[in-house]
């Protein structure tokens, strides 16, 4: 007598059991990811201290309290620059006719040649002739003092807390306008004096007549020191200027360094309250007259 034996074939797990342990791994997955990707974003540098390490390195940053006394005056110097840009017609008007300045300014500096010694002229001919560049000849071979003021600036905006906009103003705004200046002067050299006349003084009463007499309806920064201390303050203002439109670009548009933005704002909004303050007491002491 034969005994057949059967064996019992295993039932599959249901298939949405399999699924949602596909989905937890996959979740898994993904929470594991997040945080890898969150503890390498934590490691990495932020442009403060990028800046920090920098300003370290060059010997510019010896302690702590130094740190603090440059982040102190360079929040102080923007916000007062803020302050006395808030209406929005007059940030736009500022964003026209800055570059506009700096561009005529630039033309007219094109003008007074710096001296080169002959064999770097001739090292330029050589190379710009091998190379089929001798329509860019003269940026290379006859620097002026438009170079000179535009490096000037950057070393002036690198110096402050914030050296990574300074780059991107030179990179972006610094360089195409002295080549755009060069180009000017070389192509449309009769009718650049008029253009630098008309330019230079129309953007300053553009700025200071039209902007914060008629629309901001506030004394510009450079007229913050009274009779006194105007030469060192126009000239301070009209130095850091150029850059404080580019932050103002940058911290409206691309949304950079939002710690740092919250900070001038911070101390701007300060301003409007002891500004109003003192409004308010101007007018008792009226009322009381």
């Amino acid at each position: 007598m034969t005994t057949t034996t059967t064996t019992a074939t295993p039932t599959p797990p249901p298939a949405n059991d399999a699924n949602e342990k596909t989905k937890e791994s996959s979740n898994k997955k993904k929470t594991n990811k997040n945080k890898n990707r969150k503890k390498e974003l934590s490691q990495r540098a932020t442009t403060e201290q990028i800046a920090k390490e920098m300003f370290t390195a060059a010997g510019i940053l010896e302690n702590e309290n130094e740190e603090k006394i440059i982040k102190e005056n360079f929040v102080n110097d923007a916000a007062e620059y803020f302050h006395k840009h808030q209406n929005f017609a007059n940030k736009w008007l500022h964003l026209l006719t800055m570059p506009m300045l700096i561009f005529t300014g630039q033309c007219y500096l094109q003008r007074y040649e710096i001296p080169v010694p002959e064999y770097m002229v001739d090292m330029a001919y050589d190379f710009a002739k091998k190379y089929g560049i001798n329509h860019l000849l003269y940026i290379f071979a006859k620097p002026t003092m438009s170079h000179a003021a535009c490096a000037f600036f950057y070393i002036c905006y690198a110096s402050t807390r914030d050296f990574f906009a300074a780059t991107l103003w030179l990179m972006c705004w610094g360089i195409p306008s002295t080549l755009m200046s060069i180009a000017c002067m070389y192509s449309w050299t009769p009718i650049m004096p008029q253009v630098i006349k008309y330019g230079w003084f129309g953007g300053w009463f553009m700025q200071v007549v039209v902007g914060h007499g008629v629309i901001e309806k506030r004394r510009p920064t450079l007229a913050r020191g009274g009779v006194r201390y105007f030469i060192p303050t126009f000239i301070k203002t009209s130095l850091y200027a150029p850059f404080y439109v580019w932050l103002e670009v940058l911290f409206g548009v691309l949304l950079y360094w939002p710690e740092l933005a919250d900070e001038i704002d911070d101390r701007v909004d300060e301003m409007n309250a002891k500004e109003e303050k003192e409004l308010r007491l101007k007018r008792k002491k009226k009322k009381t007259t």
